[in-house]
């Protein structure tokens, strides 16, 4: 598979995208609107909470692969 097929929503036969799960809905670029929602759905300070958190993960993810770089083989 390629890139362009694994990051698209699945469609049917008309080309509209096709899910297994009715609360999942995606829209023409294959986002999945249903995790928009239920990000909304969040108080701002929630969200913000929750940004902040995923930022934390990505820095330490980055740290790590700096750390695996330096490291002799």
């Amino acid at each position: 598979m390629d890139e362009l097929t694994t990051n698209r929503a699945p469609r049917d036969a008309e080309g509209v995208p096709a899910t297994s799960d009715p609360a999942s809905q995606y829209d023409e670029n294959g986002v999945d609107l249903s995790l928009i929602r239920a990000n909304m759905r969040l108080s701002p300070e929630a969200r913000a909470r929750r940004a902040e958190r995923a930022r934390k993960a990505a820095l330490r993810v980055q740290q790590i692969g700096r750390e695996s770089r330096r490291q002799p083989a």
